[in-house]
């Protein structure tokens, strides 16, 4: 393997891992390692991103320029579950590297931190749930080890026992900002926040934000042609092309006010639209072919920037539509799905994706990349019934 396909493959292990620990991925460990000096130059210089590196983990703290819904985790559900993750992850800081400890130790001292946020009462089956979720996600990812019990049990009875040991890699979980953030009240503290004597629309704050969002979001949009990041991607669109390509073996797209990092089949990086063998992928690549029809025919109305505005009232009347047309090949579930419940499923998954923003409760923005993987069903014939099978185009 070539010294550029090395460096690329560390890159993207790192993008696609939280953390990457010696033990359980020994060998992508050591690729990391034979080339860390130039992985870690490339994300230093170009995304301004941190690579924690020691003899247990590598890890790259991937800090995104602006926070989306999409970056929270998966399996969270409430707020609580991130509370009671931010309170164990404090007992741990008082703990051994190797120490054993019972759930039930803990419960009472979770109450207890958060306690000035949330009230928090175990006999309540949501709040057990929480606990369940922040507990096997803190497993999962090798913050604790659990050595004996079933935490899914805590769902039923908060009799139940488990026995966890404290790994060592809580210490690497929390990002280290380098400054004090004690004062900031909101996510949004961190966007705006601006660097004394540097605008953080030149020089190098600028390069990060780019790199920073083609390789954490779906598309980068800009409302004007004056916009700074438009003109640094026009400008710097040949070596923007050669880094994406050369590191990540990736596609750079620009269009009138939209960029999109995309990749080959054979070399696709982390999330992938339309997912395979996905219902609620397919129904979306339907809908967006739907929706970019009507925009070419000016049934919907552009706007100068390119983006187009529909009400709640519009976007469910086309989803019913579409339902009532091609429903018949979708499963069961969304066949069943009550329209209100179908519409929330649908936004969420193309706002996730970028496809589309709620502004309100009712009223959306379309943005252009609705039309840049669309569906539709073609007819296959077997025997003498016709099915029909989604392509993509």
């Amino acid at each position: 393997m070539s010294e550029i396909l090395k460096e690329s493959k560390g890159i993207r292990l790192l993008l696609e891992n939280f953390w990457i620990t010696r033990d359980d991925n020994r060998e992508e460990y050591y690729e990391i390692k034979d080339n860390k000096l130039k992985i870690e130059r490339f994300f230093s210089e170009k995304a301004g991103w941190k690579l924690i590196f020691n003899n247990r983990l590598v890890k790259l703290e991937k800090i995104p320029a602006k926070a989306e819904s999409f970056m929270g985790i998966s399996e969270f559900k409430d707020t609580m579950d991130y509370c009671i993750l931010c309170s164990l992850l404090m007992i741990l800081e008082d703990k051994e590297d190797g120490e054993q400890f019972l759930l039930s130790s803990l419960t009472d001292r979770i109450k207890i931190y958060i306690k000035e946020y949330i009230e928090i009462d175990w006999l309540n089956y949501s709040h057990r749930q929480s606990l369940v979720r922040a507990f096997k996600y803190a497993e999962s990812i090798g913050l604790i080890r659990k050595n004996d019990g079933d935490i899914t049990k805590y769902n039923n009875s908060v009799e139940i026992e488990v026995l966890y040991e404290k790994t060592g890699f809580s210490r690497y979980f929390a990002v280290d900002f380098q400054k004090d953030i004690s004062n900031y009240t909101s996510y949004k503290d961190f966007e705006t926040e601006k660097i004394e004597d540097i605008s953080m629309d030149k020089g190098e704050q600028r390069t990060n934000r780019i790199y920073r969002n083609l390789l954490t979001t779906p598309a980068v949009y800009w409302e004007e042609t004056k916009d700074a990041d438009s003109i640094y991607i026009r400008n710097q669109k040949p070596a923007l092309e050669g880094n994406l390509k050369k590191y990540l073996l990736g596609n750079l797209h620009v269009h009138k006010n939209s960029a999109f990092l995309g990749f080959d089949d054979e070399d696709l990086l982390g999330e992938i639209h339309p997912k395979k063998r996905g219902t609620l992928s397919d129904i979306v690549l339907l809908i967006c072919g739907e929706l970019r029809k009507k925009i070419v025919n000016q049934e919907l109305k552009r706007e100068i920037k390119d983006f187009v505005e529909i009400s709640k009232a519009e976007m469910i009347s086309f989803i019913e539509e579409s339902k009532n047309r091609y429903g018949i090949n979708w499963s069961k579930e969304y066949r069943d799905m009550k329209l209100e419940k179908l519409y929330e499923n649908i936004i969420e998954y193309m706002e996730e994706w970028k496809f589309i923003e709620k502004v309100s409760e009712d009223k959306l923005i379309i943005y252009p990349a609705v039309g840049k993987i669309i569906g539709r069903y073609r007819k296959v014939k077997k025997g003498v019934n016709d099915e029909q099978s989604l392509e993509n185009e």
